[in-house]
């Protein structure tokens, strides 16, 4: 339970940081010159307005999916990807 668990965190992890680098990238682009030298001066550095931006993204990820997770499995909505070769090579056969 401990293991499938943490493999969920850490695939959420994964998308959570990797979305949230983009999209702050992205929003730092198109934001206002004026907002964004407000927002520097504020936080100190471009970089750490992207890190807030990126631990924001993860933190939602990651929250929200195992709430997600928890939802979907008290209401009989999950089940478990399991990747078996046997099932692979008679599908490939097929």
């Amino acid at each position: 339970m401990i293991k499938s668990n943490l493999k969920f965190i850490l695939f959420l992890a994964f998308f959570g940081l990797v979305g949230g680098y983009f999209t702050a990238l992205y929003s730092v682009e198109i934001m206002d010159p004026t907002a964004l030298d407000q927002t520097v001066a504020q936080v100190g550095s471009l970089d750490a307005v992207i890190l807030i931006t990126v631990i924001q993204s993860l933190l939602y990820a990651v929250a929200l999916g195992l709430i997600g997770r928890a939802i979907s499995k008290k209401i009989g909505l999950w089940r478990e990807f399991i990747l078996e070769a046997k099932s692979l090579i008679y599908t490939a056969m097929s």
